[in-house]
């Protein structure tokens, strides 16, 4: 980890000339910062770009993201409407390719009840598979969420684009999709 040097008044008045060994501490600054250095200011999450988009789904044509790079997962608030005759699920695809190629479909939320809403908020491990997802349907808002988790099936070396969809006909969707973690 990179130290952090804290810049020193003395040293940055008019006058005083810049020392190789001082501009280098101003360099490794921001990097500190980045690498959570113990003596550096802390990022603030509004300063960081979470934030990578959002999207729809229609029946069972996916939609998603890709170009996710070195993500370890990701953070999606989620929709939907079964206007269907039967229940159904949420599910969920990935790439290893950035969209080239994908896996099979895979579900990430069950009990979708036809006729009603359903959102939730899921975790997707794009590198371990691990998938948490808590949701409640507007059939029975009494009952509070539902949690649901499984183990997807990831391409070799992590995902770097997934899509979601309805598994039938007559789903549709909307999300919002945040970072979590980089693999170093």
């Amino acid at each position: 980890m990179t130290d952090y040097v804290a810049p020193v008044a003395s040293k940055t008045d008019p006058g005083m000339g810049i020392t190789s060994e001082w501009a280098k501490a101003a360099d490794n600054r921001p990097l500190a910062m980045f690498e959570g250095a113990t003596s550096a200011p802390r990022l603030q999450p509004l300063a960081l770009d979470l934030f990578l988009g959002s999207g729809t789904w229609s029946g069972t044509t996916g939609s998603g993201l890709s170009s996710l790079g070195l993500l370890d997962g990701v953070l999606v608030f989620w929709g939907a409407n079964n206007g269907g005759s039967s229940s159904g699920s949420a599910q969920v695809r990935l790439s290893a390719d950035n969209g080239t190629t994908w896996g099979s479909w895979q579900t990430f939320s069950n009990s979708v009840v036809f006729g009603y809403l359903t959102s939730g908020i899921a975790v997707i491990g794009l590198k371990s598979g691990l998938i948490l997802n808590s949701h409640t349907s507007a059939a029975s808002p009494s009952a509070g969420f539902n949690l649901y988790s499984a183990t997807l099936t990831v391409p070799s070396g992590g995902a770097t684009a997934f899509q979601l969809r309805g598994s039938n006909s007559n789903f549709d969707g909307k999300f919002t999709v945040f970072g979590i973690g980089t693999t170093t």
